[in-house]
């Protein structure tokens, strides 16, 4: 009895999440926690790069990020924690900015901010390239 209360739990709130609107504090936050637990590739998959940029080069982004990241993290103890301190979304709606704070492993804190550009009614984070 209790799997089965237990499976319609999960099953309620997968599909309620499923259903609502992705916001560009949920994308930072996804972000966030695929570079914690070293999943580059879907971390990657979040982020808008030009056209001109080629999948080839998005590999090499990966595996620089990858390797960037992942020592960056160790050295300072991995992410202990993070919070969403703001979210504006601009007037045009196709363009906001997050910020949130962040606390290391080593006790080591800090407070970053993120631009999001919205294409196809999905936000992704500026890759700068």
């Amino acid at each position: 009895m209790k799997k089965i209360i237990f499976l319609a739990i999960s099953m309620c709130m997968f599909l309620l999440t499923g259903c609502t609107k992705q916001s560009p504090s949920s994308v930072v936050e996804k972000f966030i926690v695929s570079m914690k637990e070293d999943k580059y590739v879907e971390a990657m998959e979040m982020m808008q790069f030009s056209e001109s940029v080629s999948d080839e080069e998005k590999e090499e982004w990966t595996g620089l990020m990858e390797t960037k990241m992942s020592e960056s993290l160790a050295e300072k103890g991995g992410i202990e924690s993070y919070e969403i301190v703001s979210e504006e979304i601009f007037d045009d709606g196709k363009a906001a900015h997050v910020v949130y704070s962040i606390v290391y492993g080593n006790g080591e804190t800090g407070e970053e901010t993120v631009s999001l550009v919205k294409q196809e009614d999905k936000w992704l984070i500026e890759s700068g390239k």
